[in-house]
């Protein structure tokens, strides 16, 4: 059976956005030798909150993002930026339900996505794809995955598709899967090497810094609450265990992960509109699935 982390193996991490790559820098750089990575959005998405130009913001965090990975070992040649405008994506997402009548349109929208996520898989015809988890706490981390998926699934033969927590209930769960996940979780142990490449991409995204430190602050305090019923750790521990888990080919992507709407996205809005999982994700994934059908139900040329 596949190892999907021996590297051997030919890799290829496809990210939703620049840092979603960061709690993974031990695993980039075991794999770094024959790895490349995707990131599919421009990271444009909080410029609007820190009061900068979009595109400006936008070309930051794109060097940002080819710095961390050149910390992994990723060199700029093996990094493809396929520059979807966050802000764009969520102006789609609302649109859904803002703009129903205009739905054929956005799902062109995403299925453009995804053929440019397919047509890197393609190209790189990868043994392992890695992508963000479907878990209902970022909508483009849910959208991303199942593009990977479905690009995933069109090769020949099927290569092994593996997702990376990143976070659920706004961060109460960081970096993990939480304790409902239905699969088999599996981690690695980053060595001394590893978790130093760690810090230093986590040093390759100075825009980031606030962010960070409310990250580490949350991981501080889960530390010190674990204490209480004796499984307490530090930043360090914390940081020096990657978790990952084999998506299976049945997985159902129609279904929340959570059992109640209000758990979904929590926070998460756009043009005052509450994005969630139901609403907006759902009819989204289900374009994609069923644009997914047609193309390997289609008759092919001779």
């Amino acid at each position: 059976m596949l190892d999907p982390v021996d590297p051997a193996l030919r890799h290829l991490f496809v990210f939703a956005h620049q840092d979603d790559d960061l709690g993974y820098g031990g695993l980039l750089t075991r794999l770094a030798r024959n790895a490349e990575a995707i990131y599919v959005t421009n990271g444009d998405g909080l410029a609007p909150e820190v009061g900068a130009d979009p595109k400006d913001y936008a070309a930051v965090r794109e060097a940002e993002g080819a710095a961390a990975l050149a910390a992994a070992g990723i060199p700029r040649e093996r990094v493809t930026f396929l520059h979807y405008s966050e802000i764009e994506i969520y102006d789609h997402f609302v649109d859904v339900t803002e703009r129903p009548g205009e739905f054929p349109r956005v799902a062109a929208y995403f299925r453009r996505i995804a053929d440019a996520v397919a047509a890197e898989v393609g190209r790189v015809k990868p043994d392992v794809v890695w992508t963000v988890a479907y878990q209902q706490g970022h909508p483009e981390h849910d959208v991303v995955h199942v593009t990977a998926a479905l690009a995933t699934r069109a090769l020949r033969p099927q290569a092994t598709l593996c997702h990376l927590p990143q976070y659920e209930l706004t961060i109460l769960v960081p970096l993990r899967f939480a304790p409902w996940f239905d699969g088999e979780v599996r981690a690695i142990q980053l060595t001394p090497e590893e978790l130093a490449a760690k810090y230093r991409m986590r040093d390759s995204y100075p825009s980031q810094v606030e962010l960070f430190g409310r990250f580490q602050k949350v991981i501080d305090t889960l530390g010190s609450l674990g204490k209480l019923a004796g499984r307490g750790f530090s930043f360090e521990q914390f940081a020096s265990r990657e978790t990952y888990a084999v998506v299976p080919p049945e997985f159902d992507y129609l279904r929340s992960t959570h059992p109640v709407e209000a758990l979904n996205y929590m926070r998460d809005s756009h043009r005052g509109v509450k994005v969630r999982f139901d609403r907006h994700i759902r009819p989204i994934v289900t374009a994609l699935l069923a644009g997914a059908a047609t193309t390997e139900t289609a008759p092919r040329a001779a």
